[in-house]
């Protein structure tokens, strides 16, 4: 249960430990290239909203591509295609990009269920 789990977690850690802590980047299962960024609209403990964290890792590591899923919605990978599902009809996935001339980061969100996009048209986008 995610609840006790993080009513644990925050009763074992000080205040001063949950204001101080950052984001890390670790691999994962590894058949999709990207950085994922779960709660992408949400903000941790530390004041830091995870979608500004995943862009300022992007600023670091330009070739990188992140996809953030927000909380209540889901992104499904099924052979060549993905679509974002969302679990209230408002919660989506954002592709966040690097500008590769301009070093802007782009957001944009991803289609629905009903428009399903390649999954190698959205890992090419930061080409």
């Amino acid at each position: 249960d995610n609840t006790k789990n993080k009513e644990h977690v925050l009763n074992e850690l000080s205040e001063e430990e949950l204001a101080d802590w950052d984001y890390t980047k670790i691999s994962a299962l590894g058949f999709v290239n990207a950085m994922f960024v779960p709660h992408f609209d949400a903000t941790g403990t530390n004041g830091m909203k995870r979608s500004e964290h995943a862009e300022e890792m992007l600023k670091k590591d330009t070739s990188t591509l992140a996809i953030g899923v927000e909380n209540d919605a889901a992104l499904v990978i099924l052979g060549n295609e993905a679509l974002a599902v969302s679990g209230d009809g408002k919660a989506t996935c954002h592709v966040v990009v690097t500008c590769q001339e301009s070093g802007e980061i782009k957001t944009s969100a991803l289609c629905s269920k009903s428009n399903p996009v390649p999954v190698t048209n959205l890992l090419g986008c930061n080409q």
